[in-house]
């Protein structure tokens, strides 16, 4: 159930990142990129309200293309790496100049629905006024690849969910605590569901919307590739227990499974009847978890204690296995869950049945199991071994301490399936060294930590070595070759790792040299090579960005420590790797008296 949970989260908060937009402070003004500019010039200097202002603008190509000012309160997004001590106020920002505003639209008059059609190429998302003023969600409009505004900020949330487009959502009260309706827009914008959805679940880059009515709940299996719905199941179902517990997933298209995120409890309702499922012998068992089509109950949070009792049901209730069965259980892959029976190692698949049974040599015991990359990883006293899934293909090295080895781990930007097919390998770091082995070849290299701090994590064909600067330093990167574990590139920079869901090319994003600094730099994941030195941010915003078709989406929004934020100026801009600027829209923010 891990899994899922974290699926779900991960893809509520992208869509709450995506949406955000918007500010602390701010008051309904109309201004021109002419009064935006002195006013930035002397912060200090409060513009009138200027209704109705509109002007014409100088694009890069010396273009002219009509700008109109929306009315907004500001747009920023709340910081979601919090410095653990009170930054020092920042200095008064030196005069920047701001470039005028780049789009159009597809209409006078405000558009206020999103309309579908042909003409659109590809669509994109940008920030627009705030819900309600003082809080930190915006609404979010659409424009076109021509740069032209198709949909005004109406959306609360617009999410890239693959290549094929977005997830899209809007609250239907005036607070963020009010229910939700969501729905799907094609990349092109060709077609658009509606919000005609309640929830929306990603489980494993599959689409999943929901419907609630009454008693019962429907889940529409999505094709975005195609935009429509491939599947519908109906199924009884009861109303949550209490505040905090959400929908987590549907098991064998018939059990409900409920999740209480205040309580970090769990339930089960019988989809086909409207009950729950009891599991009986559950006394004393207080941690559950969904593993495939298991409920498994154990005395402890985590499941890996030598004394732990796990007790293993099927999700209908039954009992599978008894207590004092298995020791301990890990779950990481979908289709198989691994449990210590004594000294023993079993793997069954999602519905308990045994598939492998690893019985250790007394003489050459094995010390740990950790399931991990689509396969598991065996610790012996002297060496490491990896098992494929089949528990054939085995490759192992001999160590002199094993238990000092962790397998570098995919970054998070990348799918289950690219990680499955990603080296093996392993680094052993203590405070002067860091070493990386490779377990297939044997190959290994020594770094001191001096010339590659930081901590690394997997990219196709190369390591990405990162030093953030949380505490107060310069924060770093380094990329490696995954081969031989050559240095490729470094450089200085809090690096994100992009990958293009329309090419697949993998970038970094330096989105700050310092905590309290954005920094707008596009370097190419695979030589180190520097796209773009710097992305137009002349007041040092932060920045949320992804790469799409090789050109730079990003948001520019004030650092909520800034003691100038509310004189700064949000925007969404989109730009390729020459500077080219396709759109560029500011979302006002004015500080009032």
């Amino acid at each position: 159930m891990k899994k899922y949970l974290r699926a779900l989260l991960i893809s509520v908060v992208f869509t709450l990142i995506i949406s955000s937009a918007a500010s602390l402070f701010g008051c309904s003004k109309e201004e021109t990129s002419e009064t935006r500019k002195s006013k930035v010039t002397d912060t200090k200097k409060k513009s009138s309200r200027e209704d109705d202002e509109s002007k014409i603008s100088e694009t890069t190509e010396s273009s002219e293309k009509e700008t109109t000012g929306s009315e907004t309160e500001g747009s920023t997004i709340q910081d979601t790496e919090p410095s653990e001590t009170t930054p020092t106020p920042t200095p008064t920002p030196a005069p920047q100049a701001l470039p005028d505003a780049v789009f159009t639209r597809l209409s006078d008059d405000p558009v206020t629905e999103f309309v579908p059609g042909s003409g659109y190429g590809e669509i994109y998302p940008f920030l627009g006024d705030p819900l309600v003023s003082g809080t930190n969600l915006s609404l979010v409009g659409l424009f076109d690849e021509s740069g032209r505004i198709v949909c005004d900020p109406v959306f609360n949330g617009v999410w890239r969910f693959n290549k094929d487009g977005y997830i899209v959502s809007a609250y239907e009260g005036d607070s963020t605590f009010s229910d939700y309706k969501c729905g799907f827009i094609s990349h092109d914008g060709a077609s658009f569901t509606g919000l005609i959805y309640d929830q929306y679940v990603n489980f494993d880059g599959k689409l999943h919307f929901y419907t609630f009515e009454d008693s019962e709940m429907t889940d529409f299996a999505f094709d975005t590739e195609k935009s429509e719905v491939v599947s519908k199941l109906t199924l009884k179902t009861l109303p949550p227990k209490g505040d905090g517990v959400y929908f987590g997933s549907i098991v064998k298209d018939r059990y409900i499974v409920y999740e209480d995120y205040y309580g970090f409890d769990m339930y089960v309702v019988d989809g086909k009847t409207g009950d729950f499922v009891v599991f009986p012998d559950s006394d004393g068992l207080y941690y559950r978890e969904l593993a495939g089509n298991l409920w498994i109950m154990g005395t402890s949070e985590y499941g890996t204690i030598p004394e732990e009792n796990i007790t293993v049901y099927k999700i209908n209730g039954e009992l599978l296995y008894e207590k004092n069965t298995f020791s301990s259980f890990q779950h990481t892959m979908d289709d198989q869950i691994l449990f210590r029976e004594g000294d023993n190692w079993v793997v069954t698949d999602r519905d308990g049945n045994r598939i492998h049974t690893l019985v250790p040599d007394p003489a050459h015991p094995i010390e740990s199991f950790q399931q991990e990359l689509n396969g598991y990883f065996a610790y012996y006293a002297d060496a490491i071994e990896f098992y494929s899934k089949d528990f054939e293909n085995v490759f192992g090295v001999k160590l002199d301490t094993p238990s000092d080895y962790y397998p570098v781990m995919p970054d998070y930007s990348i799918s289950n399936e690219v990680a499955a097919n990603l080296p093996l390998v392993l680094y052993c770091e203590t405070s002067q060294e860091i070493t990386f082995l490779n377990l297939v070849s044997g190959d290994s290299k020594t770094y001191s930590r001096s010339d590659l701090p930081g901590s690394p994590v997997l990219l196709p064909d190369r390591i990405l070595v990162v030093k953030n600067g949380y505490d107060g330093s310069v924060p770093s990167y380094s990329i490696l070759r995954d081969t031989d574990f050559q240095v490729i590139a470094s450089g200085t920079g809090q690096p994100t790792a992009i990958q293009d869901k329309s090419t697949g090319k993998y970038y970094l994003h330096l989105n700050r040299e310092s905590y309290l600094e954005g920094k707008g730099s596009i370097i190419d994941a695979m030589n180190g090579e520097v796209l773009v030195e710097d992305i137009v941010n002349p007041e040092q915003l932060n920045i949320m960005l992804e790469i799409y078709n090789d050109l730079i989406l990003y948001d520019a929004y004030p650092n909520s420590f800034d003691d100038h934020a509310a004189d700064k100026y949000p925007f969404t801009m989109l730009t390729d790797m020459d500077g080219k600027i396709y759109f560029l829209h500011y979302a006002e923010n004015e500080s009032t008296d």
